[in-house]
């Protein structure tokens, strides 16, 4: 039978990217009462960065697990990975594995049933995230903000800033 395997994402942090002060006076908004729709706002472009990017912007913490392996490896889902938090099979199995990518490979390993690998996706430091990014998600706020939340498509504009940071799909 074929590989089945599961991802899971166990916690993620809460978003550090923009602040809604800061998306406040980029909007020239002095008042409070738009503030729970900017946080959806922030929320929605932050995840439609993601989409587009085909990167992890808000840090997670994710696991994977595989019934079987191919060729001693197994490609994790996400990017960028920014650390192995451990990785674990039942007791009576035996393995050694480096890591490189999104790839864990293994030395050897057998008799498992389930094997799991918990790790961090994303950006760690979210002030380590590129001002480029930082501005096209500032700027599809605004366009949300201005259209009332009725973007459904982001602007050229928005995906021209993105665009050098997008990971090609294979």
């Amino acid at each position: 039978s074929g590989l089945n395997m599961s991802y899971q994402i166990l916690s993620t942090e809460p978003q550090d990217i923009l602040k809604i002060e800061a998306v406040k006076n980029y909007l020239r908004i002095s008042h409070d009462y738009d503030d729970l729709w900017l946080h959806d706002l922030i929320d929605g472009a932050i995840c439609a960065a993601e989409n587009f990017l085909r990167t992890k912007l808000l840090c997670s913490i994710v696991q994977m697990s595989f019934d079987k392996i191919e060729n001693y490896a197994v490609k994790l889902s996400g990017s960028p990975i920014a650390e192995i938090l451990e990785v674990t099979a039942n007791d009576e199995c035996n393995f050694a594995y480096s890591i490189k990518d999104n790839v864990v490979r293994f030395d050897y390993i057998s008799g498992f049933k389930e094997l799991r690998v918990k790790y961090i996706v994303g950006y760690k430091n979210q002030q380590d995230i590129p001002a480029y990014i930082r501005q096209a998600l500032m700027l599809h706020v605004a366009e949300m903000y201005d259209n009332h939340g009725s973007v459904s498509v982001m602007s050229s504009e928005v995906q021209k800033l993105y665009q050098p940071y997008r990971k090609m799909s294979i």
